[in-house]
């Protein structure tokens, strides 16, 4: 269940008044200094905007004064879902953490994540470590974070405009983060249609249309400072599918971070192959490489027009490691074997 909580100071207080008799969540917001004075973030929201820690939702429209930082810190020091293989909706889909193929339906990005790039993060990239994830949909179909976050304990947060998605994400993935909103370089709203699974982000807020029309859209930049996120360690970023919609392509989520305050380890970005799509790829690649500081690992292809490539930041993981591993065991050519009709794609659809 979503709870709307109003002007609350402190998370101790949305804690005792909104989550009474859960366990996770009162343990979750626990506040260290119950006299600590909240801060309005520096950052304005649109109506529609929500943070859900576990299943608390905030919206910090209407919300100003909550705690947001003590409520990120706390988050980060919960309980995580590390073995918990029946604790959530997608228990079916996690047969065994032996491997990423048996407790992961990513194409194969989250595969080479695990395989290729986290054997070489260094000291500062394991302290906590955190994924973020756009374009995870329902949280299970085309995530590419499942595996890091229920066999690896990572905490990590969901990004999701789509309002229908964002429901199923909310309940699928219980112990993760969820935001609702879409991803501008401005805070704005923005235009939904829902011809597709994914939906489409149209383009600006026409006068003649109303807020139900329509999705907030805020910058990367403003989550992080809100919550007080200064590392990222793998961010998964595929929305790709949503162009040339104005307001939700990798370009434009990218140009919404300030660089020169948040690190993030590891990237994974999706590059279409079509004409149209070249020069924005070079302009991705031109922007992670000069303002992100990140190096290219490599690019691995999924079908013709279709491929991802991979980032890694020198100082959070070993990049010459890491290539010279590349050399030995390239990148696989081809995607995993899409999982047969199982108890967890028929949970899965009762679920979604």
């Amino acid at each position: 269940m979503l709870h709307s909580v109003l002007l609350l100071s402190t998370i101790a207080a949305v804690a005792a008044e909104q989550c009474e008799g859960s366990s996770d969540t009162n343990e979750l917001m626990q506040h260290p200094n119950k006299h600590k004075k909240a801060h309005r973030p520096a950052h304005t929201f649109e109506s529609g905007t929500q943070i859900c820690f576990a299943d608390l939702c905030v919206s910090p429209s209407d919300a100003p004064l909550f705690d947001w930082k003590t409520g990120w810190n706390s988050f980060l020091h919960s309980e995580g879902s590390e073995g918990r293989l029946g604790l959530d909706p997608l228990q079916g889909c996690c047969e065994s953490c032996d491997a990423v193929a048996t407790c992961s339906n990513s194409e194969k990005e989250e595969h080479i994540l695990v395989e290729h790039i986290l054997p070489f993060m260094l000291p500062p990239a394991k302290e906590k470590p955190v994924f973020l994830e756009l374009g995870g949909m329902d949280g299970w179909h085309e995530t590419n974070t499942y595996f890091l976050e229920k066999c690896l304990g990572w905490k990590g947060m969901l990004i999701e405009a789509n309002p229908e998605n964002f429901k199923n994400l909310h309940r699928n993935r219980p112990n993760a983060l969820k935001i609702s909103s879409a991803i501008c370089t401005n805070t704005s709203r923005v235009v939904f249609g829902s011809a597709r699974a994914a939906g489409r982000i149209l383009n600006n807020h026409p006068r003649h249309l109303s807020e139900e029309d329509t999705l907030p859209c805020s910058p990367l930049q403003a989550f992080f400072d809100v919550l007080g996120v200064g590392q990222v360690t793998v961010f998964s970023l595929d929305v790709e599918g949503f162009e040339p919609w104005w307001g939700y392509q990798e370009l434009s989520v990218l140009e919404s971070v300030n660089w020169h305050r948040v690190k993030v380890g590891a990237l994974v970005v999706e590059e279409l192959q079509l004409d149209r799509d070249q020069q924005k790829n070079k302009d991705v690649r031109r922007l992670l490489k000069e303002t992100a500081k990140l190096e290219m690992l490599g690019v691995s292809c999924w079908k013709e027009v279709a491929c991802d490539s991979y980032w890694i930041n020198p100082l959070l993981f070993d990049h010459e490691a890491a290539k010279a591993y590349l050399r030995r065991h390239p990148f696989p050519s081809e995607k995993y074997r899409v999982k047969p009709e199982t108890a967890c794609s028929k949970a899965s659809k009762t679920v979604l």
